[in-house]
């Protein structure tokens, strides 16, 4: 199941071929591993949750075990869930406040075209750091990092990470 298909809502999907279908595992494969996206898919009935860039072992592998009964989760996700729990807080608790969780107000209030996530991320291409260095500040994956600077380059009519900056600065 992806979470984010056009036409589809994955959670609801999920929610109602678990509840139809009670014997019938989900896996969900997509470009999202933050908090919430893996809360509701978990919440909705998933019983396993890899990101895009698993690899053709890792899904079979997660496939079979999924359908056998069992939950799987990729390596960062498995981490980011015991991080959570072990740190006493539920996998969907917002992060705290500072600089690396939330983006300056005042860029929001620059650019409201931009959803909270973009604009984390913006502040960070602002700040110079690569799509890798994002992905693990925001608990991303590289490809949901590139999935969002596309997003914020079309949103602000930019091309280039040097046009993005060039507008923070304005």
């Amino acid at each position: 199941m992806e979470l984010a298909d056009p036409g589809v809502h994955g959670p609801a999907a999920t929610a109602r071929i678990t509840a139809e279908h009670p014997g019938v595992g989900v896996l969900v494969l997509t470009t999202f591993a933050d908090d919430a996206s893996i809360l509701t898919a978990l919440q909705a009935g998933a019983r396993g949750y890899l990101t895009k860039d698993a690899g053709r072992a890792e899904i079979a592998t997660a496939i079979r075990a999924v359908a056998s009964g069992q939950s799987t989760f990729d390596a960062a996700v498995g981490a980011r869930l015991v991080a959570q729990l072990a740190g006493g807080g539920s996998p969907a608790a917002p992060p705290g406040p500072g600089p690396a969780s939330s983006p300056d107000a005042g860029l929001r209030d620059r650019f409201p075209e931009l959803t909270p996530r973009e604009a984390d991320v913006l502040e960070r291409i602002a700040e110079g750091r690569s799509n890798p260095q994002i992905a693990a500040e925001l608990f991303l994956t590289v490809p949901t990092v590139k999935s969002y600077v596309n997003q914020v380059f079309t949103k602000l009519g930019v091309r280039t990470r040097a046009e993005a900056v060039a507008r923070v600065l304005r």
